[in-house]
């Protein structure tokens, strides 16, 4: 999958996609620690640490 052209400093890592379901709190730590490098902040890294903020709160829904 290619990454938005002119965000050349993400990781590459499915940068583009911002949805990430399951999530936990391990995994976002993790998604975090991978795509720490990417600014901007690509949206996967967004979605990570906006969980981690208590601002996804639907993605905990079941767990």
């Amino acid at each position: 999958m290619r990454e938005q052209s002119g965000e050349s400093g993400w990781v590459q890592d499915d940068c583009g996609s911002g949805y990430v379901f399951p999530m936990d709190r391990q995994r976002a730590e993790g998604i975090l620690k991978i795509h720490a490098p990417c600014e901007p902040p690509c949206p996967r890294k967004q979605t990570a640490a906006d969980y981690l903020d208590g601002k996804l709160d639907y993605l905990n829904a079941g767990s």
